[in-house]
């Protein structure tokens, strides 16, 4: 339970995160904030596809769950900040999509693989949308903190959430069959 409670803590705090730095990037308007969303479930259904294909393994969800840490971790030591100075629009673009976005996917394709292996799974969205409320107040912090110290929370909730994955993620359970 605590690792979908945790993944939706994070995912929330990511798609906040991604909406502030797009909007200081291209200008707080309705259309960015229309294309980051779009983003978001555009990646959301990317990655739901994508896991369709992948091999239901341990090894799988390893390398996802590294991959995720990772992409979590790059603005820590790339910060989308440092983007404002390219002044063309496009190659500002091309630079923050994949920085932004990459968490986004990766972090959607983690919850697809071990959500599908669940037995009570509507229990344990239940509890990832709890984590996703409480996201939602925590945001509120990135505006005492910064909205890039939020990328530490990301981190850390992730992490969190992969420690917390161990029988579910890693094949001590059967798969559940349709």
């Amino acid at each position: 339970k605590i690792a979908f409670f945790l993944m939706g803590v994070a995912f929330l705090l990511l798609e906040t995160k991604s909406v502030i730095q797009f909007s200081l990037l291209f200008g707080t308007t309705w259309l960015n904030a229309s294309l980051v969303f779009l983003g978001v479930l555009l990646l959301v259904l990317a990655a739901n596809w994508a896991a369709t294909l992948l091999p239901r393994s341990p090894k799988t969800v390893r390398a996802t769950g590294a991959a995720l840490l990772l992409t979590c971790a790059l603005p820590l030591v790339f910060p989308l900040s440092d983007l404002a100075g390219i002044a063309s629009g496009a190659l500002r673009f091309a630079a923050a999509a994949p920085l932004t976005f990459a968490p986004i996917f990766a972090a959607n394709l983690l919850f697809s693989l071990v959500f599908r292996e669940q037995e009570v799974a509507e229990h344990l969205f239940g509890w990832n949308i709890l984590g996703a409320t409480l996201g939602g107040l925590l945001e509120y912090a990135g505006m005492g903190t910064g909205y890039g110290a939020l990328a530490l929370v990301v981190l850390g909730c992730y992490a969190a959430a992969l420690a917390a994955l161990p029988s579910a993620a890693f094949g001590t359970r059967p798969p559940r069959h349709p």
